[in-house]
């Protein structure tokens, strides 16, 4: 169980929290709030220095609480509240402290550092390109990811991820921090057949959606 502390919320608001907490399916109830005492996770607005009466252990992780369209680092839970984005940032959390090391060679190392943000909504081109991609636009849009971010919150693989990344920045749709912004590369190589299977899906999708030419 992890826990959850939230420190210079009023009494409506700690009530909503724990209501996400609660009902979430996505959490599948591995987070419950905390009143005081150590916890994983420390949910953050206008607070002094001091954060009693909670304890932090080295791997507990704060979530500042901003107003939308006010700068912000690390994670946050923006004001008014949404439900799926407090729930998307504890699974990141999940994620960080007590997923099991990704194999070396997986993820190359300079693409996992960079953050990624949409600059606007692909366009349907993009979104057609594969029936995943509008479900990771969304996430995207959400926020800063990481590419081992995007990959945890959807629950899809490595080189579809890192493909849909390539084809937003050669686009000018994709915002990169924290790297240098080299082309994204996956480390996983596809055989052709993977290539054709693509191509008759789009074919598939083309004409399931009155696109072909008659």
């Amino acid at each position: 169980m992890r826990y959850l502390g939230c420190l210079g919320l009023i009494k409506p608001e700690v009530d909503l929290i724990r209501t996400i907490l609660r009902t979430s399916s996505r959490l599948d109830k591995r987070w419950a709030l905390a009143e005081s005492g150590e916890c994983d996770a420390l949910l953050v607005y206008n607070a002094e220095k001091s954060v009693a009466p909670f304890t932090l252990k080295p791997t507990t992780q704060l979530i500042m609480i901003r107003r939308r369209g006010e700068k912000h680092d690390g994670h946050v839970f923006l004001k008014p509240f949404r439900a799926d984005e407090l729930i998307d940032t504890l699974i990141v959390i999940d994620t960080e402290n007590y997923s099991a090391p990704v194999p070396a060679g997986t993820v190359n190392n300079q693409v996992s550092a960079n953050l990624y943000r949409l600059k606007k909504w692909p366009p349907a081109d993009i979104l057609q390109q594969h029936k995943n991609y509008m479900l990771l636009a969304v996430y995207l849009s959400r926020g800063t990811k990481t590419l081992q971010d995007l990959m945890t919150l959807s629950g899809q693989g490595e080189a579809l991820c890192n493909n849909f990344l390539k084809v937003l920045q050669e686009r000018g749709l994709l915002q990169i921090e924290g790297g240098k912004g080299s082309p994204i590369v996956t480390s996983i190589e596809r055989p052709a057949r993977i290539q054709d299977e693509k191509k008759n899906f789009f074919s598939l999708l083309k004409a399931k959606l009155g696109l072909t030419k008659k």
